[in-house]
């Protein structure tokens, strides 16, 4: 089993997706995945960016960051 870790402020990772032997594992996108389960699934309508992210808690720094993405993507 592999883990990977990541926070707010990363792209997530691509990661391989185990198939039967003897196929090899493929790769799966997870960013352009959220991504485009992101468009269509029209979030950027349902959610209401003026309110505070929900827990955990982010630092000052992290929270400056999250404000720059939406701001630069409305």
């Amino acid at each position: 089993m592999q883990l990977w870790t990541f926070n707010v402020k990363d792209k997530l990772p691509v990661i391989p997706i185990p198939l039967k032997t003897p196929d090899k594992a493929i790769p799966l996108d997870l960013n352009k995945a959220l991504q485009a389960a992101y468009q269509s699934g029209y979030y950027h309508l349902a959610i209401n960016y003026k309110q505070s992210p929900p827990p955990p808690q982010f630092t000052d720094k992290e929270q400056l960051w999250i404000q720059k993405q939406i701001e630069a993507n409305n």
